[in-house]
């Protein structure tokens, strides 16, 4: 893979989605030490202190447009299987794209696809942003967040070789991205023994301000996660919001 480092940068994918529309080839990593307006879901901020992982991978593969948000389940797969392989720790995935260690947040992905290509009927790439608290002291966080995130360094103390852990990340996720068909049980299968929600009690508010109310439930074969009512409906989660309802009696 062809890796482009700064030091400091606004957004690893804002410079990653620039350089796929000037032709970058698949597996381009754009590798930051800091970003000061770091990107999340729904248009959130993404807290990105020197210490983290901050990198945003260009990907060039054959899929169909509605299978792209499986690719950020696949992500997180491959920074959960690398970071419990390297730290030992159990790390949990919270759909559809938090990493979790214990109750607290350890990174994010924000997945983000070019423009539809007329020309080649297609979607031409996409750039898959993943930032992660590797060796990041707590001192760094804003003060608002430092009670709902962590980070390995925290937990235990010690630095880890961020060059290494992004190495395994991106070639894991290079072989999810090439070969997502015939993988595809294998990521839901991984992603079940991970997941952060199973089992507990969310609210779901849902792209028209439905407010659904349930357990987790695990994700289906196409990415969506299962929301399971009271009268044991399973309802499919594929955008709007869950928020787990935390310290009341059930």
């Amino acid at each position: 893979m062809k890796i482009i480092r700064y030091t400091d940068v606004v957004s690893t994918n804002s410079i990653a989605l620039e350089l796929g529309e000037k032709g970058a080839a698949h597996g381009t990593t754009v590798v930051t030490d800091k970003q000061s307006d770091g990107r999340g879901r729904m248009e959130r901020s993404f807290a990105s202190p020197a210490g983290g992982l901050y990198f945003s991978i260009i990907l060039r593969p054959e899929i169909e447009p509605e299978h792209i948000s499986f690719l950020t389940l696949a992500a997180g797969v491959a920074c959960c299987t690398t970071l419990e392989k390297a730290s030992e720790l159990s790390v949990m995935l919270k759909w559809p794209n938090d990493i979790y260690i214990g109750t607290k947040k350890l990174g994010g992905i924000l997945t983000e696809a070019a423009a539809y290509s007329n020309v080649e009927q297609r979607i031409p790439f996409l750039v898959v942003g993943i930032g992660l608290n590797i060796n990041t002291p707590a001192e760094k966080f804003p003060h608002s967040l430092r009670e709902s995130i962590t980070s390995l360094y925290y937990i235990q103390n010690r630095c880890y070789d961020l060059e290494t852990l992004m190495a395994d990340i991106v070639q894991q996720l290079d072989k999810y991205a090439c070969n997502l068909s015939s993988l595809r049980d294998e990521i839901c299968e991984t992603w079940q023994k991970h997941d952060y929600l199973n089992g507990k009690e969310m609210t779901w508010i849902g792209p028209q301000g439905k407010d659904i109310r349930g357990t987790g439930a695990g994700i289906l074969r196409d990415g969506r996660y299962q929301l399971q009512t009271k009268d044991d409906t399973m309802h499919p989660v594929l955008g709007g919001e869950l928020n787990l309802v935390e310290n009341e009696d059930k």
